[in-house]
């Protein structure tokens, strides 16, 4: 309903009272002008955000190019190949590196990687790309290259999205082959510090380059004060020719096993040593560089002489034997009566020298125990195997360790004692009693052995009408062969026999 306007009073030239609608606008006018004004200010309102939001956007735009600028880069100048491949194998990007080890163009995009001719050998790419894909892990693979080819490690991780979906793989090669070589460098190097052998390097023009712990320990001299140095320094004051060949020559061109040389330390300690060299070439065959290997050979000479001692001294020792052999073979046969008596003294007297010879085996010949001795003749009259003392036998004295030299001696006149015992003396009759001491002492600077024999509870003693074998041996054979003096006598009581011998040494 349109709204009621009140009229407005005018005087008119009658003088009479009118109404006029001049300056009034009609009410539908206004109402737009007002709609049009709130439009108006809608309309900057939403220009306004519009201009903030396009602000905002290109703020992004501006960032998301920058990003993506950023990423280009990192990916063209990075070393390392990086492929990335969708869930069918496709190539999605690469970076640079890839190239050498794919044939990529810029073109390759989206193909398929199994249509792209690989730079390696890797065979296992479409097992390992599904092995990520299902089980969400990632995957390490060393792909070693052919001949003088680098190697790489590969490392695969699944490819994801903002939203955390796995949408492919990314694929990783690192070279490692510097690495692989560096640590083989220090593996080796590893290897040559802890060898028990100097092992050195000296270059062509013989100055020493590398100097191992062992090489400090046998030559005596620290890295630091020879490396640098001319190699003839470790030249002896006194070489073999071999040695100072090998150092005066310069085209070393062969590998030599081994010659020997006897260095002096600088504390004035001789080493000697065995040494070996090896020429060290490029891979085109040409020398640059020599090895030397030196062995402490103290102990294989110190063995070797041990050895000579010992074949000398077993030289020595067999003559002795086989000439005490043949002494008892005569002397036997010429007291024997007939040859079954011939037979049992001689092969009873080698049994002696068999045991005494087996004492002094068993320790290598350095000698033998006094007691073992003693109680190897004497077992067979003992009432037990026991070694110690019973009624029969007594022995009192020192542990005691004879020469070889005075234990076969000593045995050789135990055993003659311990026959004539068991024949006509106090081991012939069950109440019969043997009885042997012994004491050591000092005289000139020697050691002295004082042994006693003593025999009771046998049949009275006559003295013998001649002079046997077994007399001779243990009033002259003991005498000459160990330079001291024996004492026998045939006393009724029973036979006694004193031994003083010197001991050229006693092994304690």
């Amino acid at each position: 309903m349109p709204s009621k306007t009140k009229p407005v009073s005018t005087t008119t030239a009658t003088g009479k009272k009118g109404t006029s609608l001049k300056g009034r606008k009609p009410p539908a006018t206004r109402s737009a002008n007002e709609e049009l004004e709130i439009s108006t200010e809608e309309m900057q309102s939403i220009n306004e955000e519009l201009q903030t939001v396009n602000a905002e956007l290109n703020a992004k735009n501006q960032a998301l190019n920058l990003l993506n600028n950023d990423i280009r880069n990192l990916l063209d100048s990075t070393h390392i190949a990086v492929l990335f491949l969708d869930r069918d194998l496709h190539i999605r990007n690469y970076t640079p590196a890839m190239t050498k080890l794919f044939h990529l163009r810029d073109g390759d995009s989206g193909r398929p990687i199994n249509e792209i001719l690989p730079g390696i050998n890797y065979p296992e790419l479409k097992n390992d790309v599904a092995h990520v894909l299902q089980d969400m892990v990632v995957t390490e693979r060393t792909l070693r290259g052919d001949g003088d080819a680098p190697t790489f490690l590969l490392r695969m991780r699944p490819y994801l999205t903002v939203d955390n979906v796995v949408d492919g793989v990314v694929l990783t090669f690192v070279d490692v082959t510097l690495s692989q070589l560096n640590n083989e460098h220090a593996r080796l190097a590893a290897i040559v510090n802890s060898s028990r052998d100097a092992i050195f390097g000296f270059s062509l023009g013989d100055r020493i380059t590398s100097w191992n712990a062992s090489a400090e320990r046998i030559f005596g001299l620290p890295a630091a004060q020879i490396v640098g140095k001319p190699l003839n320094q470790l030249l002896p004051p006194e070489p073999s020719e071999e040695t100072r060949l090998f150092f005066a020559s310069h085209h070393r061109t062969r590998r030599l096993d081994e010659f020997e040389m006897t260095w002096v330390r600088p504390n004035g300690e001789s080493v000697p040593l065995a040494l070996s060299y090896s020429p060290v070439c490029d891979d085109n065959g040409i020398l640059f560089a020599g090895k030397l290997i030196a062995r402490d050979v103290t102990e294989r000479v110190r063995a070797a002489r041990h050895t000579e001692m010992i074949l000398g001294e077993l030289n020595h020792r067999v003559k002795n034997t086989l000439a005490t052999v043949q002494a008892i073979a005569q002397q036997t046969l010429a007291n024997a009566t007939h040859l079954p008596d011939f037979a049992e003294s001689f092969l009873a007297r080698l049994l002696a020298m068999s045991r005494t010879h087996n004492l002094l085996a068993r320790d290598t010949w350095a000698g033998a125990p006094l007691t073992g001795i003693i109680n190897n003749e004497l077992a067979p009259y003992r009432h037990d195997d026991a070694c110690t003392n019973d009624e029969r036998v007594r022995l009192q004295g020192d542990e005691l360790i004879l020469p070889p030299k005075q234990a076969l001696a000593l045995s050789m006149a135990l055993h003659e004692l311990v026959t004539n015992a068991a024949k006509y003396g106090s081991l012939s009759v069950p109440e019969g009693r043997v009885s042997v001491t012994w004491t050591t002492r000092a005289q000139d600077q020697r050691p002295w052995l004082l042994l006693q024999w003593m025999e009771t509870g046998g049949p009275p003693v006559v003295p013998p009408t001649r002079r046997g074998f077994g007399t001779r041996l243990i009033n002259e054979g003991v005498p000459y062969e160990l330079d001291g003096e024996v004492t026998l006598a045939f006393p009724p009581s029973g036979v006694t026999c004193t031994i003083d011998v010197p001991l050229d040494e006693v092994v304690p």
